[in-house]
């Protein structure tokens, strides 16, 4: 059996590796390694206990996180885990590290497995996200992966332009659209009474996370947008806490006073992907800078507001509306989606078979012997 290390850093990128998590734990072909680390120890999320309830065995918690949310915390959390995932790598050998998208950590973590001669697969690669910066994060893991999962056309080229080989390029979809198929979706009543909440006349969900590269923007963008949330009435707010990017703790503080000021407000820590997917089903708007509002929005046919620039560049379906973080273009894009026609709302990111594809793939891979050393391939000689 080949050891498939996956590793997980946060509740976003867990509930996209989840599909994929039980395929390789399935298989027959495939030892499971599961690592948790970055923000799913953190004090604040405390996510770890989602992978938990679903009974994934764990192989190995590395805690690599420094205290507070400064670009310095940042630096030294990447160092900390290159020191302690070159230990664990050197230890455990798996044939491969398995890790998705774009988080700044991952730099500490593909690293030391690249140095190591452990090749790496990446999922999400090709994206572009201009207001942050996993934009280039992304990149540059994409430079040390040998094997690429991407989600649509447009970054399987993307990362063919790169100087990545044909052979090595998937467009298997999103995994975000396996795990909607997978659940069986709590009611409004259910929801209420495990969340604690009830529905309004209209309903929003708002995730707002801090934006790397401009944090003054960002910061103003989320006091613009509660300022607007604020004067509307007859509608319920439900708020997401942002990841932890430089800048969240402010962003938590507040987040934290509109909530305790505000009527019909509430906030959560980590719904976790079952209750999360449940109550995005059943709003009438997703709102903030998430890719979750262009990516599962469009699938359950909400309409969403994407404010900013931290997710340009994405595709995006035809109920994404693009607006300022000036609180006019919030407020009109808020009338927009409250009146927008969902019967023709369209998703670009497949039809939710993801997982089956990477896990036959790597299976078909291993077989015809793992490519270890890559060229860089000219798009003028490219097959």
């Amino acid at each position: 059996m080949k050891k498939i290390c996956i590793v997980t850093t946060s509740r976003a990128d867990y509930g996209l590796l989840r599909p994929v998590i039980r395929k390789v734990e399935a298989s027959k072909y495939f030892e499971l390694n599961l690592v948790v680390t970055g923000s799913h120890i953190n004090s604040t999320h405390q996510s770890i206990s989602e992978i938990e309830t679903d009974k994934v065995s764990i192989a190995k918690v590395i805690e690599i996180f420094h205290d507070d949310d400064s670009k310095l915390s940042h630096a030294l959390s990447i160092a900390t885990a290159t020191e302690k995932f070159s230990k664990f790598f050197n230890e455990s050998r798996p044939d491969l590290l398995l890790i998705l998208g774009d988080r700044f950590e991952l730099m500490g973590i593909v690293t030391p497995a690249y140095l190591l001669g452990i090749p790496i697969a990446h999922m999400c690669g090709g994206d572009l996200t201009f207001g942050a910066i996993d934009e280039s994060i992304r990149h540059a893991i994409t430079k040390l992966s040998t094997i690429h999962f991407v989600t649509n056309k447009e970054s399987y080229d993307r990362v063919r332009q790169l100087g990545e080989s044909s052979s090595t390029v998937f467009n298997t979809g999103h995994t975000a659209l396996d795990n909607l198929k997978e659940f069986n979706l709590l009611s409004s009543n259910e929801l209420e009474s495990t969340l604690g909440i009830n529905f309004n006349k209209k309903n929003i969900l708002f995730t707002f996370h801090p934006v790397t590269f401009e944090e003054d923007l960002g910061t103003q963008g989320l006091r613009n947008s509660l300022d607007v949330l604020s004067s509307l009435k007859e509608t319920n707010i439900f708020i997401t806490r942002p990841n932890v990017d430089s800048g969240n703790q402010d962003f938590n503080h507040l987040l934290d006073d509109f909530v305790s000021s505000e009527k019909n407000t509430w906030i959560f820590d980590s719904l976790g992907t079952h209750k999360y997917f449940s109550l995005l089903n059943k709003v009438d708007v997703v709102m903030g800078n998430s890719s979750s509002a262009l990516m599962e929005a469009p699938y359950f046919k909400i309409p969403s507001i994407n404010i900013g620039d931290r997710q340009e560049g994405r595709p995006q379906g035809n109920s994404v509306i693009n607006c300022g973080t000036d609180n006019t273009s919030i407020e009109h894009a808020l009338e927009v989606a409250f009146n927008f026609d969902r019967s023709d709302i369209t998703c670009p990111y497949g039809s939710g078979n993801a997982s089956t594809k990477i896990a036959q793939t790597l299976e078909t891979i291993f077989k015809q012997k793992l490519p270890l050393k890559k060229k860089f391939v000219e798009l003028k000689y490219a097959c």
